[in-house]
């Protein structure tokens, strides 16, 4: 049986042989120090599913770094999580968990599905954009599939008013159907379904066009003020400071290696991922200081060619969008700067770096070519988020009363 200051004991052990930050290390043992006086506190000696199942529900968190109860409670669970492996494997791995990728019920599908996904890979698409492709389609087979329809040859176009009745389920009538197309369609030009193809480009998803929103010059001090701070990473300054000043999107900061930062002329050179355009951006001091920062005084030792890497172990290149979405949101939560009906991530701070270059009379051909537009009319979408712009467009209202000529 173990005690439970035995596992804080072997816990500690695990982390110093995995190499984690001293930043990492410092968490967990406040992590362990709360864990231990909660105990204490309780009269738990021996480690249980009691202790932990109470420790999870009832343990409290580090007001200093975490905000969010139920990411508090994730935390905890995590760290019981590992304590049980020692207990019923005896060692303690930290692992990268990914979600399960869903699947189909019949051979045919599975393999027609992953044929189209190979055809994508070769045409040399995103990764995220081919799961966005991937998962109509999967969808569509799905419905066949519940209908005993097991070859593509007997899907017919009459069928496909009930199929998007059955899509629908899955997906928001504006956003959510113009991707659903994307990746129909695709699929179509892949099986040379000319008639779906057709019946697919008839479909026209309801238009939505938001207001693109930026920061007020209040809330972008408000950023810099935490960016400069002890209140964030060394690695997410950086990062945000990427995307605040160039517009960088989140694929491309992921994608991000050394090759890419030429420190000599103080340049950021590299190919978009998603339009495939060359990007050369002078890197401002700044930025540039941010990533050297980060580089040498926070960076784990690893071989990996990719600047920004996990925060904590296993030390390896960040894999989506969502970790950079989270960084963003982190540090503009404790900027105090609200998103209420305002999107969040690289593509908010990527509007307010147009926007401000707008609002400068910079002209649309240069902006397009910093934030690696792949058509001049696409810059034309952020002039919506230039409020002063629009206000000085605007007509003056006749004062009530006043009629005259």
């Amino acid at each position: 049986m173990y005690t439970i200051a035995g596992l804080c004991d072997l816990f500690l052990q695990a982390i110093a042989n995995e190499n984690f930050t001293e930043f990492t290390q410092s968490n967990f043992k406040r992590a362990l120090k709360r864990m231990l006086n909660f105990a204490e506190e309780n009269g738990y000696v021996e480690f249980s599913e009691e202790f932990a199942e109470d420790f999870v529900a009832n343990g409290g968190n580090d007001k200093r770094n975490i905000k969010d109860p139920k990411d508090a409670e994730r935390r905890r669970l995590r760290i019981m999580n590992l304590f049980r492996e020692q207990v019923n494997e005896g060692h303690i791995s930290f692992r990268v968990y990914r979600k399960k990728t869903l699947d189909l019920d019949t051979d045919y599908y599975r393999q027609e599905l992953d044929k189209f996904v190979a055809h994508l890979q070769e045409g040399g698409l995103e990764n995220t954009t081919i799961m966005t492709y991937r998962f109509p389609v999967f969808r569509m087979f799905q419905y066949y599939e519940s209908l005993n329809v097991i070859d593509v040859d007997q899907i017919t176009v009459e069928s496909m008013p009930k199929m998007f009745e059955y899509l629908n389920q899955f997906f928001d009538q504006y956003n959510g159907l113009k991707n659903v197309m994307t990746g129909l369609r695709a699929y179509a030009r892949y099986a040379e379904r000319d008639d779906l193809l057709m019946f697919f480009n008839t479909v026209k998803p309801k238009a939505k066009k938001l207001i693109v929103p930026c920061l007020t010059e209040e809330e972008r001090d408000a950023l810099v003020k935490v960016l400069y701070s002890e209140k964030i990473l060394k690695r997410d300054k950086a990062i945000i400071l990427l995307s605040l000043t160039t517009g960088i999107r989140a694929c491309d900061i992921i994608a991000m290696k050394f090759d890419d930062i030429d420190w000599r002329t103080a340049t950021i050179s590299f190919i978009q991922e998603k339009t495939n355009n060359p990007v050369n951006d002078p890197g401002l001091a700044a930025v540039l200081n941010a990533i050297y920062d980060y580089i040498l005084n926070e960076r784990p030792k690893v071989s990996f060619k990719n600047i920004f890497l996990r925060s904590v172990a296993p030390y390896r290149p960040l894999t989506n969008r969502a970790a950079i979405y989270k960084i963003i949101k982190k540090a503009c939560t404790e900027a105090g700067i609200s998103f209420d009906k305002r999107i969040c991530g690289t593509a908010f701070l990527r509007h307010n770096v147009v926007t401000y270059m707008l609002r400068n009379d910079i002209p649309q051909e240069v902006i397009a070519a910093v934030v690696g537009h792949a058509d001049v009319n696409t810059t034309s979408i952020y002039i919506s988020a230039d409020d002063e712009g629009i206000a000085e467009c605007m007509l003056p209202l006749i004062e009530a009363g006043d009629f005259s000529e």
